[in-house]
Formats: structure tokens, C-alpha cells, sequence
């Protein structure tokens, strides 16, 4: 059965663990781009896994934070690298939408790759079924992969 979660006023289920993330390498400001999706109550219980008090979206008084928690989280699992070099990811912030939270980050300068190395695990610490759909944009080449757990890696060349 799935989760239930509440949008709006209004509850549902949604059956799947589905993660979506966007990673866009923009040749004019030379950084990845990434915009991170995924279920509000997933991310929610991911985050509240090892915590002794809960975080919770929607919860003003929470949110410099659940800010820091989804800094950390995303920092345990998700990577790039970059010719087989770490790509550093700042956090810019996030924002729920109805069932969602949108995630967004930024790295630093670097060159424009000729080879990605992506590195996804969120939400595989709660669910076996978890599957991220990965969009990876380079140089106006666009490759999509599907990492279904226990699947963790993909490498591009461009």
C-alpha cells in the first residue's frame, strides 16, 4: 500500500517511490544546475530517520532547519564528478509545491565536461522499491537514466 500524503486539505495515495532530479551544466556560467524532486512525506520521514525531534515541511519556524537538514541530506547522496573529480554542490534552497519538495543547487565554476559521474541513493534508506529518474544536460545533450535501488551510479560522455 502506499503512503498516504495530504495535498492541501485533500489526502491521497501515491503508490510509488519516485524521485526525479535535474542536473543541467550551463556553459555560461560554467556550473551544474540541479533541481532535486520528490514526495514531501518521503523526504519528510527520510530526514526524520535518525533524528531525535521531527522536521517538518510547512512548519515556518522550521524552515532555517529543515534548510540545513536537506544541505545535508542531499550532500550524503547525491554526487557528481566531473572527469572524475568531485563537483562541490552549494545549496540554494527548496520549496514544497502541493505533495513535493523542489530541492536546488549550484556547484562552483568548472570546465565543461567531457565525462559525468552521477551518484544517487536518496531514499534508498527507506524504501526497496525507490526509483530516481536522473535528466543529465551537457553542451545541449540531454541523457536520462533510471537508478532503481539498490543501483547507485551512471557514467555520461559527452
Amino acid at each position: 500500500m502506499g503512503d498516504l500524503v495530504m495535498a492541501g486539505n485533500v489526502p491521497f495515495i501515491h503508490p510509488y517511490h519516485v524521485g526525479s532530479v535535474e542536473i543541467k551544466f550551463n556553459g555560461q556560467s560554467q556550473t551544474f544546475q540541479v533541481t532535486a524532486k520528490f514526495f514531501l512525506d518521503d523526504l519528510e520521514n527520510a530526514i526524520n530517520l535518525k533524528r531525535k525531534n521531527g522536521l517538518f515541511f510547512y512548519q515556518t519556524a522550521q524552515k532555517l532547519a529543515m534548510q540545513k537538514a536537506l544541505r545535508q541530506y542531499m550532500k550524503a547522496h547525491l554526487v557528481i564528478k566531473s572527469e572524475d573529480k568531485n563537483i562541490r554542490l552549494n545549496f540554494l534552497g527548496f520549496e514544497e509545491v502541493q505533495e513535493s519538495v523542489y530541492i536546488y543547487l549550484e556547484s562552483d565554476k568548472t570546465s565543461s565536461p567531457s565525462q559525468v559521474t552521477v551518484g544517487l541513493n536518496a531514499l534508498y534508506d527507506l524504501f526497496e522499491d525507490q526509483m530516481n529518474i536522473v535528466h543529465l544536460s551537457v553542451n545541449g545533450e540531454r541523457r536520462s537514466h533510471k537508478l532503481n535501488f539498490p543501483d547507485i551510479y551512471f557514467i555520461e560522455k559527452f
